[in-house]
């Protein structure tokens, strides 16, 4: 990410464990606002009401802020043996705590640089769920048996090759007429 954000203006990152499955979409147009760094929250079953952000899938914007948020996330070595990993080292930076039951502290000074990202964008099955998913997030918060959540990701990418090739072989009807 580091590498990428200072040649490239816009990074739209997506966990390994994460797909694609409205292919219609454009998360740029769904943008609000000026931000540096966008992401999505988490509502957490337990406790009720706990909100998380999520560092999962992410889209970061080339600033010297963004920059040095980088820079600190990943310097950042308490977190190596957490959890969450960067998750949790990216909470302190937002004012929550990264462990549970995940309080938030208040903002921070960084908090006015990240913005909101829509659920759609990183929906947790079962968990997290947007209704019309851009990008279904199959993390351990979905299910923690690698066989269930390989088998959710296998799924999702057989729907979204099918719908691919449906769409293609309609638009190749439509210039044949």
């Amino acid at each position: 990410m580091q590498d990428l954000i200072r040649r490239y203006e816009t990074v739209f990152w997506i966990d390994a464990d994460a797909l694609i499955v409205d292919l219609g979409r454009d998360v740029i147009s769904e943008l609000d606002g000026d931000f540096d760094v966008y992401l999505a929250h988490h509502v957490q079953a337990e406790p009720a009401g706990a909100v998380v952000p999520n560092f999962g899938v992410v889209i970061l914007r080339q600033s010297e802020y963004t920059s040095g948020m980088l820079d600190r996330l990943w310097s950042s070595t308490e977190f190596i043996d957490h959890n969450w990993w960067e998750n949790a080292a990216l909470m302190p930076i937002l004012g929550y705590s990264p462990d549970p039951p995940w309080p938030h502290l208040g903002d921070t000074a960084d908090s006015p640089h990240f913005g909101p990202l829509g659920l759609a964008w990183n929906s947790v099955p079962r968990a997290c769920e947007d209704p019309h998913p851009a990008i279904r997030h199959h993390a351990r918060a979905d299910d923690r048996s690698f066989e269930t959540r390989l088998a959710g990701m296998t799924a999702d990418l057989q729907a979204v090759v099918a719908s691919a090739a449906w769409a293609a072989a309609a638009r190749s009807r439509r210039r044949l007429v």
